[in-house]
């Protein structure tokens, strides 16, 4: 007797999809931000933080996105980074990384691979992690 295949949610290739596409971008930009303000300790423990979450999301076996690191750097900009503008910044990256988790944590809900269940949790832990470093 053969064992048939369980299948997986329809949604879940989507949620899994933005939820990487919106870590990804997030670290790069975070990286960027790192560099460019020589290391500020905000930005550089968010930008481990979003590591660490697209580090544990590429485990899940689902993930159906290209998980190869971006690299190419993303050239830096001549804009001045003020108070105000790093605020509008760090906005922008909590809410990023609340949706991320959101789409994660629904991800774990409708899968039906037990492999993308921790993936999925740790990496929405991650985001978590990250939004809280940014306040």
């Amino acid at each position: 007797m053969t064992r048939a295949k369980k299948l997986n949610h329809p949604n879940l290739t989507g949620l899994l999809d933005v939820a990487h596409s919106s870590i990804t971008r997030t670290a790069a930009a975070l990286r960027e931000l790192t560099e460019r303000d020589g290391g500020s300790l905000r930005w550089g423990a968010a930008q481990c933080e979003a590591l660490l979450a697209r580090d544990a999301l590429v485990r899940a076996p689902s993930l159906e996105a290209d998980t190869t690191p971006p690299s190419e750097r993303t050239p830096a900009t001549d804009t001045d980074v003020t108070a105000d503008f790093e605020e509008t910044l760090a906005e922008g990256f909590r809410t990023a990384a609340t949706n991320a988790e959101r789409a994660l944590i629904k991800a774990a809900e409708i899968t039906s691979n037990p492999d993308d269940k921790p993936a999925c949790l740790i990496a929405a832990l991650h985001c978590a992690r990250l939004r809280d470093a940014l306040r």
